[in-house]
């Protein structure tokens, strides 16, 4: 018996409404399971990587380490996003905790007044370096990742952990993988600069 051959169908424009329609309800469906998921087991899901804490003191990189560190964590676990700032709270301590404590309801109030009902993770970053990055700190790194090139006495591997602690002051102005990967080979040395291949970098983990 000859193999039978599939012949495209022509779907109703009712079938296509309903179609469509089932698809929004799945959709629905689907983000309100994310919504209403079980903070108590996301916190413990984030425990189980054992995150550091954060305490408001040190170098402004302390900073961005434990902001990319929660970054990773809530991508990895699919954390919702209007559960992500209550579940970080949990990692502040010493005066970062207490900032909080005091600021929470003031801060969470504003953002009542804007476009979501509750503060964001991005928002709460961008607050954490207004409060505990000092503005003329933030200038003057700007100014030294502008400058900064490596000498003859570094690594490869000096240079690139200083250029990305630098990089952390420019995070706000959402470079992209290529401006920071040209930025990463103007500040190289020369004989390392002609071992490099023709053409432009896309990423900085490329030229490195």
């Amino acid at each position: 018996m000859a193999p039978k051959i599939a012949t495209p169908t022509t779907m109703s424009p009712k079938e296509i409404d309903r179609l469509i329609a089932t698809n929004v309800a799945l959709t629905a469906a689907l983000k309100s399971k994310i919504s209403t998921m079980d903070p108590a087991k996301m916190s413990v899901a984030i425990a189980r990587h054992n995150p550091i804490k954060y305490d408001g003191l040190g170098e402004p990189s302390l900073l961005g380490d434990w902001c990319r560190e929660f970054d990773n964590l809530f991508e990895l676990l699919n954390c919702p996003e209007e559960m992500q700032v209550d579940q970080v709270a949990h990692y502040l301590k010493g005066k970062a905790r207490l900032w909080w404590s005091r600021s929470k309801g003031v801060i969470r109030e504003a953002w009542k007044e804007s476009e979501k009902p509750y503060i964001t993770w991005r928002g709460f970053k961008e607050t954490m370096r207004a409060v505990f990055v000092p503005e003329h700190v933030w200038s003057r790194m700007r100014s030294k990742f502008d400058t900064f090139k490596m000498t003859e006495e570094m690594t490869i591997e000096d240079y690139h952990n200083r250029f990305m602690k630098l990089a952390e002051y420019v995070s706000d102005l959402n470079y992209g993988d290529e401006v920071l990967a040209l930025r990463f080979e103007k500040g190289l040395t020369m004989p390392i600069k002609k071992r490099l291949s023709a053409g432009e970098p896309s990423t900085l983990e490329e030229v490195y």
